[in-house]
């Protein structure tokens, strides 16, 4: 069953919505068209730090450093434990440098307390 189709019976099914933003991701599409996936996804599901991962992904392609780091920060405030390696990488982008480093610094410390999700 296609995703699309996936939605028409259940409109509702955000994790549908987060895989149509996978594949639009995925097929260099347009990342507006990710994006507003993801923003779907994330009205039906406001906890979903996959979806807010994903479109810092998306963010951090188009070179959006602070878009991304604000999706980044939004995931960590729902689940403070998980990977920060995306937040790292906007970090980074924005030439915070030092930040960046103490971001990837904690993982290492911390590698069995945090997820990836």
């Amino acid at each position: 069953m296609s995703f699309k189709k996936a939605i028409s019976i259940k409109p509702d099914y955000a994790e549908a919505y987060l895989n149509i933003g996978t594949i639009f991701q995925d097929q260099g599409k347009l990342d507006e068209e990710a994006i507003e996936a993801y923003n779907k996804a994330l009205s039906l599901k406001p906890d979903y730090t996959e979806a807010y991962n994903n479109m810092g992904l998306v963010h951090i392609r188009a070179k959006n450093f602070e878009q991304a780091k604000i999706c980044f920060e939004d995931a960590l405030r729902i689940n403070p434990n998980q990977n920060k390696l995306g937040l790292s990488l906007a970090l980074q982008g924005l030439g915070r440098y030092e930040e960046a480093i103490d971001t990837v610094v904690w993982m290492v410390n911390k590698p069995r307390e945090f997820q990836i999700s």
